[in-house]
């Protein structure tokens, strides 16, 4: 089985997907790493080199994927088809969220407490902030791991790749959520 994506395939993939990975939505620009393509179905499970069964990934999504088709859905626990983004919304598979800290010095943590109780909330994976701030939010001082490295230098790596991330800054006096 041939794998040669022609010009005019791979024209019909960038076009399609918007030169944007198809799993995680970032762009070249933003990852500084050349797309791939990527074969839904992979090649060495019979998938063919067609415009239905090939899409654009970044790097480390399409090395995360590897060959799988199936992979352990964590709500309910069984085996479930991986996403294809040929023939399904990416907003019914995925959702965007953000993993931030905050500074505690010059908050009256009392006043915080009882303004943002779950900023204190850590129990059920967070999933208090999750749902109120699309997100997870720490205090900046407190251990993010066993070897008690603070969430502000947690967060400058992806925990995947070892790669540093961007940081940006909210001011919080200024910012309120919806």
């Amino acid at each position: 089985m041939s794998t040669y994506i022609s010009e005019s395939l791979r024209n019909q993939i960038i076009s399609t997907d918007l030169s944007r990975c198809c799993y995680c939505l970032t762009t070249e620009a933003n990852s500084g790493i050349p797309m791939t393509y990527d074969h839904i179905k992979p090649v060495s499970k019979n998938g063919e080199t067609s415009f239905e069964n090939l899409c654009l990934a970044c790097r480390t999504c399409n090395e995360f994927k590897g060959d799988a088709t199936e992979a352990i859905d964590p709500l309910s626990g069984e085996t479930v088809p991986i996403y294809n983004p040929r023939t399904q919304k990416w907003t019914e598979h995925f959702t965007w969220s953000f993993d931030a800290c905050w500074e505690e010095n010059g908050v009256n943590m009392n006043e915080l407490k009882l303004l943002a109780p779950t900023l204190y909330n850590f129990s059920l994976q967070r999933a208090e902030q999750k749902i109120r701030y699309k997100g997870e939010i720490f205090p900046a001082n407190y251990p993010a791991n066993e070897s008690a490295t603070p969430y502000i230098d947690f967060f400058q790596y992806d925990t995947r790749t070892n790669i540093r991330k961007g940081i940006i800054a909210i001011d919080l006096i200024r910012w309120a959520p919806s």
